[in-house]
C-alpha cells in the first residue's frame, strides 16, 4: 500500500471506498445471495469507481456452528475463481473475526486470492487480532484492523489499544462505530486521535446508521484524514444499516455519471434484496444507537421502557 493510500492529511491523499453489501448485508438475509448476484454487483462496482467489494467471511466453516453456512459465509478462493475469474480495478476484500479462523499459515496471496483481508476484534481480543493481521501481513495481503465498538471503549483502554496496533504490520486500522453511537464531533476527535496515534498508517471509517447520522459521520470522518470508508448499497448490513454507497458515490463524483452502473444494478436486483423489516432505521434501533448499546437489544421493550423511564424523570410531556 503507497504512502498515498495510508493518508498524509485532508486533502493530500486518495480515499478508497469499501463496498461491504454482501458481508454486512448478509447478516439481513444469511448470506443468501447468488453468484450472479456477487458477479453483477462486482461489474457495477468496478464501473462505478468503488476501490475495494467486500464479499463475505473467510473464517472456517465450522465457525458458523451451522449444517450448510453459505460459501460467502467462508469464502475460498476457489469460489473467487469461479465468480470473479477476472478480475478489474476493484480489488477484493473479506473479513475475519478472532474465533474459528483456520490453524496454520493462510496460503500465500496469489491471482485468486482477496486483496485486502479486514480483521474484525473487540477490546478484549486485541491480541489475538494482531497475531492474525501479522500471519495475513507474512502471506502478502493487504491488512485492516477493525475495532469494533470504539464508543464504548474507556479514554485510557484506547490509548494502550492504539500503541499495540502501532507496532502491528496492519495497512490500514478503523474506527468502527459499531452500534451507531456517535455523533459528528465524536467521530472527529477518535479520528484525530487514530490518525495522531498511528503515523504512517491508513485510518477508516464504518459508520452505522442507528441515528440517521452514517453518511455525515463518514463525511466528517474524511474531513478529519480518513482515507478509508466503508458504505453498501441503500445502506443494507446488520440492524439499522451502514452509509447508503449511493449517496457517497453521488457526492463523490459531481457529475453523477458513476451512480448510473449502481442504480441500474440496484433496478435489475431489487427482488434479491432483503426486506426492510429484516434491517434499516427503526425506532428500537435509535434507542439503541442513542443509549450506546449493542443492536441485539433494539425491542419494543426497550422503547416502553424508555419512555417509562422519560415520563417519569419529567422530561416528556
Amino acid at each position: 500500500m503507497s504512502p498515498e493510500e495510508k493518508g498524509g492529511g485532508p486533502g493530500h491523499a486518495t480515499v478508497r471506498v469499501l463496498d461491504c453489501t454482501v458481508r454486512d448485508g448478509g447478516f439481513a438475509n444469511g448470506w443468501c445471495f447468488s453468484a450472479d448476484f456477487v458477479r453483477e454487483l462486482y461489474e457495477a462496482l468496478d464501473r462505478a469507481g468503488v476501490d475495494y467489494v467486500e464479499v463475505g467471511f473467510a473464517n472456517a466453516r465450522e465457525r458458523w456452528h451451522v449444517a450448510d453456512p453459505q460459501p460467502w459465509q467462508w469464502v475460498t478462493e476457489e469460489l473467487l475463481r469461479g465468480v470473479l475469474p477476472e478480475r478489474r480495478r476493484t480489488r477484493v476484500a473479506v473479513m475475519v473475526d478472532t474465533w474459528g479462523v483456520p490453524d496454520g499459515a493462510p496460503r500465500p496471496r496469489s491471482r485468486a486470492s482477496p486483496d485486502l483481508v479486514r480483521v474484525a476484534c473487540r477490546l478484549d481480543a486485541l491480541e489475538a487480532a494482531v497475531g492474525l493481521v501479522v500471519r495475513f501481513h507474512e502471506a502478502g495481503y493487504e491488512t485492516s484492523l477493525n475495532l469494533l465498538a470504539v464508543s464504548e471503549i474507556p479514554p485510557g483502554d484506547l490509548s494502550a489499544a492504539l500503541a499495540r496496533v502501532a507496532r502491528s504490520p496492519a495497512d490500514v486500522v478503523y474506527v468502527v462505530d459499531s452500534y451507531g453511537h456517535l455523533e459528528p464531533q465524536a467521530v472527529r476527535a477518535v479520528v484525530g486521535r487514530f490518525r495522531e496515534t498511528l503515523p504512517g498508517k491508513a485510518v477508516g471509517f464504518h459508520g452505522r446508521n442507528n441515528r440517521q447520522l452514517a453518511l455525515a459521520n463518514t463525511l466528517v470522518a474524511v474531513e478529519c484524514g480518513a482515507t478509508f470508508v466503508d458504505a453498501s448499497l441503500l445502506g443494507m448490513g446488520r440492524g439499522a444499516g451502514n452509509c447508503p454507497l449511493e449517496l457517497l458515490v453521488g457526492l463523490r463524483d459531481p457529475s453523477h455519471r458513476t451512480l448510473v452502473p449502481l442504480l441500474r444494478f440496484l433496478a435489475l436486483h431489487e427482488a434479491d434484496f432483503p426486506p426492510r423489516s429484516r434491517w434499516g432505521y427503526s425506532l428500537p434501533l435509535m434507542l439503541t444507537g442513542l443509549l450506546n448499546r449493542h443492536p441485539r437489544e433494539a425491542t419494543e421493550e426497550l422503547v416502553r421502557e424508555f419512555v417509562g423511564l422519560t415520563v417519569a424523570r419529567g422530561s416528556l410531556a
